[in-house]
């Protein structure tokens, strides 16, 4: 087993002429001199030394990282959810009832309403229906109003 002193030194270009010179020593079947009279570290294995002094290493720790809830739904069911809850409350409302209304739940938890309907009131009664329901951050009415003709 091959220990090595621990030592300030040269720097730069002169420290590694010394360490190529070295390594062809070695690799020639010599011993470097500073090895031959070198002893085992005292301190444990995992820790250095440091100016007499010996001091554990660290662990590398990594950050946390979050939390799983094996509970909580993933993104796509919680939109889905919000979609159909604002479904239910649009079918759920008399004056809305029997009006064929498409609602899309973006990533941000926005309503968007698309469809025809019969007068500008039916078309403000489904935003403020659609905003009403818990969750929902927002609504984008896309709802065209369109007269019926007999």
């Amino acid at each position: 087993m091959s220990y090595r002193r621990i030592s300030p030194g040269p720097t730069g270009a002169m420290a590694a002429l010394i360490l190529i010179l070295g390594s062809l020593a070695v690799a020639a079947g010599g011993e470097r001199e500073d090895e031959a009279d070198f002893e085992a570290p005292p301190a444990a294995a995992g820790s250095f030394v440091l100016d007499d002094l010996e001091a554990p290493m660290r662990p590398q720790t990594y950050p946390a990282l979050p939390t799983a809830d094996p509970f909580s739904l993933d993104p796509e069911q919680t939109r889905e959810v919000l979609r159909r809850a604002v479904e239910q409350a649009l079918a759920e409302a008399p004056e809305l009832a029997d009006t064929p209304i498409l609602v899309h739940v973006t990533s941000l938890h926005r309503a968007r309403l698309s469809g025809i309907v019969d007068s500008e009131s039916t078309r403000l009664l489904a935003e403020i229906v659609a905003a009403g329901v818990n969750g929902i951050s927002g609504v984008d009415n896309g709802l065209r109003v369109e007269a019926e003709t007999d």
